[in-house]
C-alpha cells in the first residue's frame, strides 16, 4: 500500500483507518478551502469598485488570454454553467465589454455559443485596471512566498485541479 491508498475495513466499501498522510491532506484542503473563501472575498471586494463580479473578471481575463472563445469554452474556463455564461456574456455585452459577432452565412439571430467572443477596447481597459488590482491582492496573500516560488506554487495547484477534474463523477446511492 503507498502513501496514497486508504487502508479498508475489509469489505472494501468503508475505510477503517486512514495513513498519517491523510491527517496532512485534510489539513491542507481545509487550508485551501479558507484561502478560497478569504482570496473570494478580498477580490469581491477589490473588483466592486470597477463594478465587477470574480466571475465577470474571470471571463474577461481569460478573453484577454484567448479571444474567439465560445460560450462553452468560456464556461469550462471560468468554472461556471453554461447557462451563467450565456447570462453573463449578454450583461457584458451590453455594457460593451465584449462583443459577438453574428456566424458568416447565418441569420443575426444566430445562437450566441456558436459566436466567438472577443474583447471591445473598453473591455481591454477594464481587463487592465482589473488585473492590477487583483495582483495587489496577490502580493499580499502571497508576501511571505518568493515570487521565484510562485510558478511551482502555481503548477502544483493546476496539477491538483486537473487529478480533481478527471475523477469519475459520482452516483448517489440508492
Amino acid at each position: 500500500m503507498n502513501h496514497h491508498q486508504r487502508r479498508s475495513s475489509g469489505n472494501g466499501t468503508q475505510p477503517s483507518a486512514t495513513l498519517p498522510i491523510d491527517a496532512a491532506a485534510n489539513r491542507l484542503i481545509y487550508t485551501i478551502g479558507r484561502f478560497d473563501r478569504a482570496l473570494r472575498t478580498e477580490l469581491n471586494r477589490t473588483l466592486a469598485p470597477l463594478q465587477l463580479t470574480m466571475s465577470e473578471f474571470t471571463i474577461l481575463a481569460v478573453l484577454r488570454r484567448r479571444s474567439g472563445l465560445s460560450n462553452a469554452q468560456l464556461a469550462r474556463r471560468a468554472m461556471v454553467s453554461a447557462q451563467t455564461m450565456s447570462q453573463t456574456l449578454i450583461s457584458l455585452e451590453q455594457r460593451g465589454l465584449v462583443r459577438r459577432p453574428a456566424v458568416a452565412g447565418t441569420e443575426a439571430h444566430a445562437h450566441h455559443r456558436a459566436r466567438a467572443v472577443r474583447l471591445t477596447a473598453a473591455g481591454e481597459r477594464l481587463v487592465d485596471a482589473s488585473e492590477q488590482a487583483v495582483a495587489e491582492v496577490g502580493k499580499v496573500a502571497f508576501n511571505e512566498l518568493a515570487p521565484e516560488h510562485w510558478g511551482a506554487l502555481t503548477a502544483t495547484l493546476r496539477h491538483a485541479t486537473e487529478a480533481l477534474r478527471s475523477l469519475p463523477p459520482t452516483t448517489p446511492e440508492g
